[in-house]
């Protein structure tokens, strides 16, 4: 088993995951309005950009030369405006692992694998979103070490 980061070779096989991802995440939306459709022409668009980027990552994990999971990360500028301590931080986008390949400790080391790429880039703090409604994802992080420090609300004004 290997991680590492992508190459424009793996677009087809990593668009497959990340449909999968975005499947799953649809199927805890409440909302069908705020539910994901993918465009495969700009999901590649940006794959390529963001392999090509220096503050932006895209880890697969390749076992028997098949991409089995992955991780999507970034790192952005928080709020200019506010006198902030921090003013780069890591965001964990997505990470998704093929069903058939969970249990492995693969989660661990693709975080493992990122945190090498944010300490390398001097990133002190970085996040992700998890929904409520994923109590396993929750428990996995928070077991990673993970602390909850907000909660995100959403609410529909028009009609």
């Amino acid at each position: 088993m290997l991680i590492r980061k992508a190459t424009e070779k793996d677009f087809e096989e990593y668009y497959k995951l990340y449909k999968a991802f975005f499947d799953f995440v649809n199927s805890y939306t409440i909302n069908k309005e705020l539910r994901i459709k993918l465009n495969k022409t700009k999901i590649k668009k940006e794959f390529n950009s963001i392999i090509k980027s220096k503050n932006s990552i895209i880890l697969v994990c390749e076992k028997n030369n098949q991409l089995i999971a992955y991780l999507k990360g970034n790192i952005s500028e928080r709020n200019r405006s506010l006198d902030l301590e921090i003013s780069k931080i890591g965001d964990l986008d997505s990470v998704f692992i093929d069903k058939k390949h969970r249990g492995q400790s693969l989660l661990r080391k693709l975080i493992l694998e990122f945190e090498k790429y944010l300490k390398k880039n001097k990133i002190k703090y970085y996040n992700l979103s998890v929904s409520e409604r994923n109590p396993s994802a929750l428990d996995k992080y928070k077991h990673l070490g993970f602390k909850i420090e907000e909660h995100q609300l959403w609410k529909k004004v028009l009609k």
